[in-house]
């Protein structure tokens, strides 16, 4: 897994994140990122759904305080 201790926050975009999570840009099952594809949205969805205790959400910037997308910073715990 990943070794958190080489971090002090985590920034997430919705540009990076919302094609993991979008079911019609799943690539071909013959396409080389089809399963890396999964293992990204595994990832993003374990943080956005909090199932990472190793990270505890900080601040979200949506909507009327952001033109763009939706960003989330998380602060990783111990550091």
């Amino acid at each position: 897994g990943l070794d958190w201790s080489h971090f002090d926050f985590v920034v997430l975009t919705s540009f990076a994140y919302n094609r993991y999570l979008d079911p019609s840009q799943v690539p071909p099952i013959d396409n080389p990122r089809y399963s890396e594809y999964f293992l990204r949205q595994h990832f993003y969805e374990a943080i956005l759904l909090g199932h990472m205790p190793q990270l505890e959400r900080v601040i979200q910037f949506e909507g009327s305080t952001l033109r763009g997308p939706v960003l989330t910073i998380y602060k990783v715990r111990g550091s």
